[in-house]
């Protein structure tokens, strides 16, 4: 099993490191395409960059089907980019993989739409005291009259008034932040993240709960994967070592056991 840990670790790994040389490179591009380097204009830039590469791999694969145990078990923030396909979520996680590369700090938005928690997914990037709100499925960029990003909350707001008349002709006009949204869904694992959350209410406070994106901590599954698998090997070498020394340990204090054989009789001594 220990081998097995092992071999797990390193293909993470290698899978891990890959991701970031991309996403170092993708950094890279963003700088130099941006108008300035102010951070809207490199959160707006990194919005469009990455709208553009995940609409080209949609292009390509949309009709194609992906069976490996890789895809099927393994989906990462990084499926999108690899292959196309996904939805809102898939281009969010993309963005905020870039975005976090780059040094910024992100929440993964979950509207409420007709009811349902979920319904669609974007980003809110924080910028100071701002939360600034982007819609990478639709490269959609939420900005006021006077051309600035936008804080979320101020979207939420004023949508009637100015915010469902600057988004794209092909927007969803039922994603219009009326009917709430949060960070974090805290019944995505039943009863062990309520009792997380409720923990959390009762040393941090709701208000702060409330703000807490858990998501944004594991977007880079792959890293996560090699940790586990690097901390299985652990345990099991160090079951097979301690197993080791124990044996060694007692065939060094285990008597010395000699056989007789009773057939043996010494030779008789003649004297000269």
């Amino acid at each position: 099993m220990a081998g097995f840990f092992l071999m797990m670790a390193i293909s993470f790994y290698m899978d891990y490191s890959f991701e970031e040389e991309i996403l170092g490179n993708l950094a890279d591009h963003v700088r130099s395409k941006s108008p300035s380097q102010n951070p809207e204009d490199l959160i707006v830039t990194a919005l469009n960059v990455s709208n553009y590469l995940e609409d080209r791999a949609t292009e390509v694969f949309h009709d194609k089907n992906f069976e490996s145990l890789k895809v099927k078990l393994m989906s990462t923030s990084f499926s999108a980019y690899n292959y196309g396909g996904g939805a809102c979520g898939s281009y969010t996680l993309f963005l905020a993989r870039v975005l976090k590369k780059m040094g910024f700090k992100e929440k993964i938005v979950q509207l409420r739409v007709n009811g349902v928690w979920g319904g669609h997914i974007t980003l809110a990037v924080e910028s100071g005291d701002k939360l600034l709100l982007v819609d990478p499925l639709f490269n959609c960029a939420f900005k006021d009259s006077l051309g600035h990003l936008s804080d979320i909350h101020i979207v939420s707001q004023n949508w009637n008034s100015l915010y469902k008349n600057e988004v794209p002709a092909n927007y969803n006009k039922a994603y219009d932040y009326q009917s709430g949204w949060r960070y974090t869904n805290w019944d995505k694992f039943g009863f062990l993240s309520r009792s997380a959350f409720k923990t959390g209410v009762f040393i941090f406070g709701k208000k702060r709960m409330d703000k807490v994106s858990l998501h944004y901590y594991y977007l880079g599954l792959s890293r996560i994967y090699f940790f586990t698998a690097l901390g299985g090997f652990f345990i099991f070498f160090f079951i097979l070592l301690r197993d080791f020394v124990r044996d060694r340990k007692k065939r060094r204090t285990s008597p010395q056991t000699h056989v007789i054989n009773k057939d043996y009789t010494e030779p008789a001594i003649h004297s000269a």
